[in-house]
């Protein structure tokens, strides 16, 4: 089994969005989030908060236990099927809160950060649970 800590899981989650909502800001060249000056009032702050944290914390509800439980799986094909699914499903989430197309562009941004990501921050793990399912099926 692969050790994978859960606030690393968390983190992912965070720092995906985090990287996705940079990504936006330049490619529509709108930075208007940056100016946290203007922030005045309580009211200001909490949608501030509200529209950078909404969509994190909701995939971290629905998907982190799935992903952090995904590495206790002992075959690989059955790994990467439910992480799949789960890129399936946040794909499905981001594009059902944020867009009122079905393909969107930025939903396709979100899934090839979101796979970068995991790779880079799990590529350890990842190889572990490989070399797992390979010992497994060898017996």
């Amino acid at each position: 089994m692969a050790t994978v800590k859960f606030r690393i899981v968390l983190l992912y989650f965070l720092l995906k969005y985090l990287i996705l909502y940079v990504l936006l800001m330049f490619i529509r060249q709108d930075y208007a989030f940056l100016r946290v000056d203007k922030l005045r009032s309580g009211g200001d702050w909490y949608y501030y908060m509200f529209m950078f944290l909404f969509l994190p914390i909701i995939n971290m509800v629905l998907f982190s236990a799935v992903v952090y439980f995904s590495f206790k799986l002992k075959n690989f094909i059955a790994f990467v099927a439910l992480i799949g699914l789960v890129s399936l499903a946040e794909y499905l989430v981001y594009v059902f809160f944020t867009s009122q197309k079905y393909v969107d562009e930025y939903g396709v941004y979100n899934g090839i950060i979101g796979i970068l990501l995991f790779i880079l921050l799990f590529y350890r793990q990842i190889k572990h649970v490989y070399q797992v399912s390979k010992r497994h099926q060898e017996t």
